[in-house]
């Protein structure tokens, strides 16, 4: 009970104490991206206070002490006191943190500019808002999508059987450091056919595709996506296929609604996958498997790690990386071509 009271008076700080400058963006700005993590106040009506879910991108309500604790009950992430102690500012920003080995403790991370602000007392948190508290109006407001608990979210997630580029973690062989356009195919087609993949099975048919790309390509290292288009046809006799050139983040999540998986080719170091060996390949490509409506995430089959089986990426993240690359041995590459390979099933 001492700790919901705690809880709620910094809440009533949060909502009330603030003193703030209207903030404008333009109407073209992805603003909830912008406004990730941030608490934002509503010049124009009563000071109602929201909180934009860095998980979701969507705005929560902070109306009263009752639906402000259930907020950060629901939203706040427990962390242990070894975990806070290496914490990771980036990867956590504009979250909320509660200390569950520390009396639950409250933290926010700025989304600015990483700094960690302890909610110990009502001084402080006024100062917290007053310092970093956004003004919003109604217009731009509602531009940021209102969670809504009853709301039933879009969830797409085709069960896509999975393999790394390096099935034996044989990195330092050249066809599977260069594999991951094989990876991908293979995996799209494991889909269609309904079959399974196992380490020693993926490895053998990425030879295998290696080498008859020498003969229809004049290698293997690196494939656009209209020629992997043109290879799935060829190798796999598989023409339930459709390139597309120039796709927008709509049109990918149509074809995904529809039952369709996705072969990308990205920037691989635009993704900033942690497991990759850095700075990442740029020439890269992967299966795009699903969608979370509710997280505005894709849910990919990454062959270029071990762990990139049902991996979520941002929509901002992919759609920045998308970007097809010239067939040969690591051409250069000027133009930003966002192309992909809808693959149909039977």
């Amino acid at each position: 009970m001492r700790k919901t009271i705690y809880i709620n008076k910094i809440i009533i700080i949060l909502m009330i104490s603030l003193i703030l400058t209207p903030f404008s963006l333009s109407a073209n700005s992805n603003l909830a991206q912008k406004l990730s993590g941030r608490i934002l106040l509503q010049i124009k009506k009563n000071g109602e206070a929201w909180y934009v879910n860095p998980d979701n991108l969507q705005r929560y309500y902070m109306g009263s002490p009752n639906n402000a604790f259930e907020l950060m009950s629901n939203l706040g992430l427990g962390i242990t006191n070894n975990d806070f102690n290496n914490i990771n500012l980036k990867k956590l920003s504009g979250k909320i943190l509660i200390k569950v080995e520390d009396l639950g403790k409250a933290y926010y991370i700025n989304p600015i500019d990483l700094s960690l602000h302890y909610l110990g007392s009502p001084q402080n948190a006024f100062e917290l808002m007053r310092n970093l508290g956004l003004g919003i109006t109604n217009t731009n407001l509602e531009k940021i999508t209102k969670y809504d608990p009853n709301k039933k979210w879009t969830l797409i997630n085709q069960a896509v059987p999975f393999t790394p580029q390096a099935p034996n973690a044989e990195w330092e062989i050249d066809i599977f450091q260069d594999g991951c356009e094989e990876a991908s195919m293979i995996m799209a087609l494991a889909w269609v056919n309904n079959e399974t993949l196992n380490p020693q099975i993926a490895k053998e048919k990425i030879k295998a595709i290696s080498e008859y790309e020498v003969e229809y390509l004049g290698g293997y290292h690196d494939a656009s996506a209209y020629d992997i288009s043109r290879l799935i046809k060829e190798y796999y006799k598989y023409n339930n296929i459709l390139y597309k050139e120039n796709v927008t983040i709509n049109q990918i999540i149509e074809e995904l609604k529809n039952g369709n998986v996705i072969i990308a080719p990205m920037n691989g170091q635009k993704l900033k996958n942690i497991h990759f060996t850095p700075p990442g390949s740029i020439n890269h490509m992967l299966v795009i498997t699903g969608y979370d409506e509710s997280r505005h995430e894709f849910i990919t089959n990454d062959p270029g790690t071990k762990r990139g089986e049902g991996y979520r990426y941002s929509e901002k993240i992919i759609f920045n990386s998308l970007r097809d690359y010239p067939t040969g041995y690591h051409e250069p590459n000027l133009k930003i071509n966002k192309n992909i390979i809808v693959i149909k099933p039977k």
